[in-house]
Parts: C-alpha cells; structure tokens; sequence
C-alpha cells in the first residue's frame, strides 16, 4: 500500500508540473499567506529589550563603522544582524524596521516549505506542513521581533531546496555550481543560528539518496557542499577582521558563551538525578512540556510522525533523519564540563524552531495517508479548509502558551518608557530638558524614544560600577554626564535603582550614590506600572507604593519605572487682543 502511494504521488508530481499548481492548492496557498501576514500584524510581539538589542547593537557598530569590542555571539550572526543594519537604513531606527528581516523571513519561509512538501510528495503535504508552520506559536511570536530563529529557518529551507535542484540537474558544471550555493547557504543558516548547522545532514542525506551517480560522485558532490560552507565563515572571518579586528571573532564569541556556568533550577526539568534520567527528560520533552514551550499540542506526535516516516517512506526518509538530527543535536549538545556535563538550557520553545519543519512535513504526509485509509483523494483535497481550521485552533488551544515568553520584564519596561517618552514630549516647556537613565535602560529601551529626543538622552553611573557598560553601545561612553539637580533634567528609573541598587539585569551597574541623594527626596512626576500582560498605564502613586505592589507581584521592581525632574507649572492663561469691525479692541482669555 505504502509502495503504491509513493508511485502514485510521483505521478501526482509529474501531472502537477506539467498541468502547473492545481485550482485547490492555489486557494489553500492565497489563503495560506494571508492568514500568514494576518495573524502577526493582528498581534506583533515588538521589543522585547533582549536578544533583539545585542542585534540592534551589533547593526549599529556595522552603520558607524565603529569597531565592534564586545565579544558575545549575537554580535557574531552575521547573517542576522546585516540585514537588520540593511533594514534600519531604509526604515530608520525603529522596533518595527529592526523586526521587518524576521517577519519578511517568516513569510518566504512559509511559502518555502509548502515548495519544498510539494516537490517531495505533493501539494496537500507541503501546504499542510506549511499551514503548521505558519501558526506554530513560538514561530507566529518570533516572526514580529528581532529574534534570529526565522531567518535561520529560511536558509536552512531554502539550503535543502538547492539540495533538490542538485538530484535533479544533469549537467556537471551546473552541479558543482548549485553545491557550492548550496554550503553558503547552510553557512547562511548557522550563522543566524549556530544549530542549524544539523541542515547540513540533510544535505547529505538527499544527495547520497537520491543523486543518481556513482558513490564517488556523490561523495564529491557533498564536499563541493561543504567548501561553499566553509567559504562563507572564511568570507565572514574576512569580514570580522575589519569590522573587529578578530579574524576569529566567531570563534572567541562562541567560547566566551561556553564558558558560562548555566545554574538550572534545583527542580527543573534540566536536572537529572542519573544520566539515564537525563536522556530520558531530552527525549520525551517535546511530549512532556508542550504546553509551556511552544510546541503547541501537536507536537505529541513528533516521534511517531517522524519514525514512521523514517521507517516506510523511501522518497522522504531523508526528512525523518533531518528532524532527527535538529532535535538530536539541539538535545544533548554540550557546551561546559567544568561541573560534569551542562547541556545547553535549549528547550524553551524558540531553540527548538528549526526541528519543527521536518516534523511538520513528516506530520504532514503521516496525516495524509492516515486519511487516504477512508477517504478517496478526491475528498482528500476537497478538505483543506477543514484541515486548516482544526491546525489553527490546535495553535491556539491553549491561550496561556506564550505567556511566559510575552511577560518578560525587559518588555514591560519597554512599554513603560514609551509611555515615559509620549509623556514628556507632551509637556508644553523644557523640551530642551535632558532625560537621564541609567546604562541598562539606555542600551535597552533607547530605541523607544521618538528620533527628534534622543538627543537629549544621557546616562548617570556610579563610577564604582564595572566597565563593560562603556561597549554597550557605539554612543553609551559619550551620553555619561554627571547627574544635575532635579530642577534640570528628567531621571528615568526602577526603584530599586532610584534607591541606588542596580537590577537583575543591570550587571553590577547603578546610579551615582552622591548624585542621586538630591532625587531620592523627591515625590515621582509620575510612577509607570503594569495593570496586565501588555497594558502599562500612568498612575500617582509613589515609591513605597510602588514598592508594596511589586512585592505583592512577586518582588518585579522593574515592573514599575518612576520618572522625576522638574516641576510642570500650568499653562499661563494669555490675552488674546482682536479688532472687531467698529476698530474697538477687545479682550477674551485663549
């Protein structure tokens, strides 16, 4: 039966390329990107004021020309951080045109994917593995922020397109050629994400399965693939000279990130008693955690999708392998030994991303032979409305999923200083006043400010505080001034740095201790705070309140940002003098 099921979708494939895509699979398609573009715009992530920042940071070094110092890995994805400098250019500096590379990725990807189904099976396959995709959650929440996980999944897919084209090709010019693309391309993808590094399994897999030639062919052609690979990091080492100084500014990056010491929680379920206990958390969490990491409820099906498919299914095996070596490699791949095997804290959703094409795709074709057992093919393709309706409510089964993701405090904090910024800029006067921060909250949530204040924006620090807030960003060291009296600037702070303490993700950096004593007797102008996940609103209240909701919230002071300086007076009421038609002047208030 299986047998009789691939013949009949190779005839499938080789009527759909004669006839062109089918009426159905082009309505299922239109409607597909549409509901694509639909589902982020309706609810953007925006900035989060984490990863996405180290990536506008590292866009601004490449604008400026100033030379990136800060050796961390975020600096390093070339691939990631280049179109975003690309974007800002033509967009300008602004959350939306930072996140335009990620949501531009998303959709190319979608429509990637269901080409890629397409060519292997079928259009019912790859518009249906592309349908989950495009409603998975963590993938919906990724594709409207800085994030590089999208961007990833387009190379990595677009990789394994060319690795198609090169079974198909004949001419041996044309084959060396298309491998060479083909490595820059998986090049492309580790860079944004290093573990897509794994797409280079398929690769392999596809050219030894399915290119018809001698072994040695074969083998010769996976390493043409693996020099255009290795081409892209010795052009991006090339790159990093100049822009770093680092010919090896990749590999130092990535050390530097091994070295962390990840502290799991003591009842995490990173934690093993024994490494049987260990192996059996990896394998199963896809199972076990789905409605906390963004799989969605589908992913309960992820080994028997994938082991079927790698099991019975000759024309696609290769797929079950490629699903089988993101989730592998992303599971167990080490980073510290110094206190016996850390593996990588990976499984939060977003880490997880790129192993879900495959898993679509193989979930894709399980489904369609499931149906095939009742249904005539006819009925088959007659059904897509109903097969997208139950992904998308499966996608949203569970409203809680991406809480945890969405409630960051950086992102709160982010919406706060928005609303901080419209305030201020709404004052009648001292709109030449400086606004002050402390570094963390200017490298952060600068980006918040609209472009005609930030130049009013400084940075107050405690010189007792660590230097690293100097590399911060290209323009941090020149913003620091000494912080003046109230009565001559804006102070936007937490109030935990109000009282002269750094926060969790202020690294050891605070404000002035002998500068802020002059603020620390002053009432808040306004206090910012959170009334739920994305509503942040202005209230009067002052600090000891503010205090006493945030430990009632769990102890989040920077849930809450409080904005001192100089006191608003009214608006002076004025004459306004007028002549009527008799040369009588009049007087009315205005």
């Amino acid at each position: 039966m299986l047998t009789n099921d691939a013949l009949q979708t190779d005839l499938e494939n080789t009527g759909q390329r004669r006839q062109g895509i089918p009426t159905w699979a082009a309505l299922w398609l239109i409607t597909l990107m549409v509901m694509t573009v639909s589902v982020r715009l309706t609810s953007p992530t925006g900035w989060l004021g984490s990863d996405d920042v180290s990536y506008y940071c590292a866009a601004e070094h490449l604008l400026t020309g100033e030379t990136i110092q800060r050796t961390h890995h975020h600096y390093a994805r070339l691939s990631v951080i280049a179109p975003i400098a690309l974007s800002m250019v033509v967009f300008g500096e602004n959350p939306a045109a930072i996140a335009l590379p990620s949501f531009l990725a998303s959709l190319l990807c979608v429509w990637l994917i269901a080409l890629l189904g397409r060519r292997v099976w079928g259009w019912w396959e790859g518009l249906c593995a592309a349908t989950i995709i495009s409603v998975l959650p963590y993938y919906r929440i990724l594709s409207t922020t800085a994030y590089p996980e999208t961007q990833a999944c387009l190379w990595s897919v677009s990789a394994v397109l060319i690795t198609m084209a090169i079974v198909r090709c004949q001419s041996p010019k044309r084959i060396i050629l298309l491998s060479l693309t083909c490595g820059l391309f998986v090049g492309l993808a580790t860079s944004a994400k290093e573990f897509s590094v794994y797409t280079f399994v398929a690769v392999a897999a596809i050219i030894s399965a399915h290119l018809k030639a001698s072994w040695a062919v074969r083998l010769g052609t996976i390493t043409i693939c693996g020099a255009g690979l290795i081409t892209y990091f010795l052009a991006e080492s090339v790159f990093y000279m100049r822009v770093a100084n680092d010919f090896w500014f990749r590999v130092h990056a990535l050390g530097n990130t091994n070295a962390i010491n990840w502290i799991y929680p003591v009842n995490g379920f990173h934690e093993a008693a024994t490494l049987t206990g260990l192996i059996w958390k990896r394998l199963t969490i896809v199972m076990l955690e789905y409605k906390t990491f963004g799989w969605g409820i589908i992913s309960v099906v992820f080994w028997p999708a994938v082991l079927v498919v790698v099991a019975v299914n000759r024309r696609g095996r290769w797929i079950g392998i490629w699903a089988l070596a993101a989730y592998l490699l992303v599971a167990f791949l080490p980073v510290n030994f110094r206190n016996g095997p850390q593996p990588y804290p990976v499984f939060e959703g977003r880490n997880d991303l790129l192993a879900c094409i495959p898993f679509a795709l193989c979930l894709a074709w399980s489904l369609r032979r499931c149906l095939a057992y009742k249904l005539n093919p006819i009925i088959i393709r007659r059904c897509w409305p109903v097969v997208m309706a139950i992904i998308v409510m499966l996608a949203y089964a569970n409203p809680r999923e991406l809480y945890v993701f969405r409630k960051r405090d950086t992102q709160r904090v982010a919406l706060a200083v928005e609303k901080i910024a419209n305030y201020i800029q709404s004052q009648p006067i001292n709109k030449d006043y400086k606004i002050f921060m402390p570094p963390s909250l200017y490298r952060r949530h600068r980006i918040m400010f609209p472009a005609n204040m930030r130049s009013r924006l400084r940075v107050a620090v405690s010189d007792q505080s660590p230097p690293w807030w100097k590399k911060a960003t290209v323009d941090i060291a020149s913003r620091a001034e000494p912080l003046p009296s109230p009565s001559q600037a804006y102070l936007i702070a937490t109030p935990l740095q109000w009282l002269g303490q750094p926060e969790t993700w202020d690294y050891g950096v605070h404000l002035p201790e002998q500068d802020i004593q002059a603020w620390q007797h002053q009432t808040p102008l306004i206090t910012v705070q959170r009334e739920s996940m994305h509503t942040i609103s202005l209230v009067n209240i002052d600090v000891e309140q503010a205090n006493s909701l945030n430990e009632k919230n769990g102890g989040r002071k920077e849930t809450v940002l409080v904005l001192l300086g100089p006191k608003v007076p009214e608006k002076p009421r004025t004459l306004a003098a007028t002549v009527n038609a008799h040369n009588g002047l009049t007087q009315s208030p205005q």
